[in-house]
């Protein structure tokens, strides 16, 4: 396993800070729901000004039809020029008619009068039709008389089967309709196509939404300040029961580590084991776990294992843990018992249960013969296999009644020579890459092995 390398600063989204995320992302909410308002409005607006144009435009233009111009579908009179037998023909202007302009009208005259009332509505474009699809009147005089086109003719039977048909384009909007007669509402008199120019109506419909956009702007403005206010107020809240709370958890947390502490040195002291012996060995297992890379919540599971890495031996007779001679095979049994005593102790604990691989493994060896489960290799927790170095070390560097302490030297060949059998090859090159110089001053607080003989002295 690598050593964890030092966390790079990161960048983009990832780097911004809580406070700077929320300001972003509200500041986009807000814009984009601005966006969307201003869009569904001119949506709205538009189809309201197309539909609405579309029924002003076909009213009006029927309107003067009717009571203006009611020979526009008259081929004779809106196809000719006037001629004295036109003349001859008509009334003359005192008598009664519908036609306040006289029949008479065409040509130029006929253009003229049009053009001034459709003026009115900005119609840019217009095209009569009889039903079966002569064109009586156009814009375009050229075609007046001629027969309408392929498509016109597709879009006037489409009138006359379904109704009118709008279509909307670059700020225009051409309506096909049909003039029914005021007699006979069933009877179709002729078809129109008319096209009009909206601009001043989308003039007046952009103006509109600038003003919302303003309007909206200023409330998403005033929104933004009233929950960028909100937010600071519980962001400062919450920071300070996150302070509260860490201080309890760091309280808490000490109070754990103090409380298995004093335990272990319990257990040192009725062990007849030297003094300080778990709290020297987990200094050791925590120096061993950085160089092979583990994680600060994998070193905290450690500690704890190596702090209770013995507590087990409470259920030894004191007649066998405290016997200065070898052990019989009955005591020894029992003492080795001591692992799965200990994990039987351990368990129910939460935040001790990943804690307990060390306590019930620290004993087992990398070629399966160790106890109590004889697992091999990679099957023992690395945990178990980091600590189990460190505590043989100590061991074997620590004076007991029943045995004298070998130099650093002397345990640094004895477990290079076990590498493969008792430990794991990897935990021991890792082991052997921390100089023997810092080694001993995490164990015993000096360079020297002065520290070691105070020690024996004292047992």
């Amino acid at each position: 396993m690598k050593p964890l390398a030092l966390p790079s600063t990161p960048g983009g989204w990832a780097g911004l800070t809580p406070y700077r995320r929320f300001l972003v992302s509200l500041g986009l909410w807000i814009g984009l729901a601005a966006l969307g308002l201003v869009a569904c409005i001119n949506s709205m607006i538009g189809r309201f000004l197309v539909s609405n144009t579309a029924e002003v435009t076909e009213a009006a233009v029927e309107k003067h039809l009717h009571l203006i111009l009611p020979n526009l579908f008259d081929p004779s009179v809106t196809g000719s020029h006037p001629t004295e037998s036109n003349h001859a023909a008509h009334p003359p202007a005192s008598e009664p008619t519908s036609d306040p302009y006289g029949s008479l009208l065409s040509g130029d005259a006929l253009h003229a009068i049009v053009r001034l009332h459709f003026d009115l509505y900005n119609i840019t474009d217009a095209t009569f039709y009889t039903p079966n699809g002569q064109i009586t009147y156009a814009y375009q005089r050229e075609r007046e008389g001629q027969r309408a086109s392929g498509v016109e003719l597709e879009y006037l039977h489409q009138v006359i089967q379904r109704g009118p048909i709008i279509q909307a384009k670059n700020q225009r909007v051409k309506l096909w309709f049909s003039i029914r007669s005021q007699s006979d509402p069933h009877q179709i008199e002729g078809l129109v196509s008319i096209e009009r120019d909206l601009r001043p109506e989308w003039a007046a419909v952009r103006r509109i939404e600038m003003a919302t956009v303003l309007g909206s702007s200023l409330v998403a403005l005033v929104l933004f300040l009233a929950l960028r206010g909100v937010y600071l107020r519980s962001s400062r809240k919450l920071e300070d029961k996150n302070r509260k709370l860490e201080a309890l958890l760091e309280a808490l947390e000490q109070s754990y580590d103090d409380l298995l502490r004093a335990l272990s040195n319990a257990l040192d002291s009725r062990d007849n084991e030297t003094a300080d012996h778990t709290e020297r060995v987990a200094r050791y297992a925590l120096r061993l776990g950085r160089e092979l890379g583990l994680s600060e919540e994998a070193l905290a599971v450690l500690r704890h294992g190596a702090l209770l890495h013995d507590v087990g031996k409470i259920g030894v007779p004191d007649a066998v843990l405290l016997k200065p001679s070898k052990l019989n095979e009955q005591e020894l049994r029992q003492m080795r018992s001591h692992v799965e005593l200990g994990d039987a102790i351990l368990s129910g604990i939460a935040f001790l249960e990943q804690a307990r691989q060390v306590v019930r493994h620290h004993h087992e060896r990398w070629d399966g013969t160790g106890y109590p489960d004889g697992l091999r290799g990679e099957e023992i927790p690395l945990l178990a296999r980091i600590f189990s170095l460190c505590d043989t070390y100590d061991a074997m560097t620590s004076n007991r009644p029943y045995t004298k302490a070998r130099s650093d030297a002397e345990a640094r060949a004895e477990i290079l020579s076990q590498s493969g059998r008792q430990f794991d090859p990897k935990v021991v090159s890792a082991f052997l890459r921390i100089p023997p110089e810092e080694w001993l001053e995490i164990g015993w607080g000096s360079t020297t092995e002065d520290s070691r003989s105070k020690e024996a002295k004292k047992t």
